[in-house]
């Protein structure tokens, strides 16, 4: 068994379901759902997303299938503990993601994340 990490339970998105506590075999067991989901849109692969309220709910559905696609996802959302939990879960499952928490309401939070995307 390897080393533990604690994280917050959260939903079952796409038929995968990221958990409180990840062992090597939980990890296996995440990696194995989330493969389960089929690739269909090759010429999305190595893309860039950003998707706002990504961090649970729809987003977050929105982001896995992205994900999934081989693209790379940038997050905003305004609850920053979703999106850090929701970052190390993708993050261990070998996702390229990058997470902004702020509100979109402020132009100089929505001038950030591009800027940095673009990079």
């Amino acid at each position: 068994m390897g080393a533990y990490i604690v994280r917050k339970k959260l939903k079952k998105h796409n038929g995968i379901m990221f958990t409180q506590i990840w062992s090597n075999e939980k990890d296996m067991e995440t990696k194995a759902e989330f493969e389960k989901i089929i690739p269909r849109y090759p010429e999305l692969h190595r893309q860039v997303a950003v998707v706002t309220g990504g961090a649970k709910g729809i987003g977050l559905g929105i982001v896995i299938r992205l994900v999934r696609e081989g693209m790379r996802v940038a997050i905003a959302d305004m609850d920053r503990e979703s999106l850090a939990n929701t970052l190390d879960s993708l993050l261990a499952l070998g996702c390229t993601v990058i997470g902004f928490p702020g509100n979109l309401r402020n132009p100089a939070f929505i001038e950030k994340i591009f800027d940095e995307v673009i990079k």
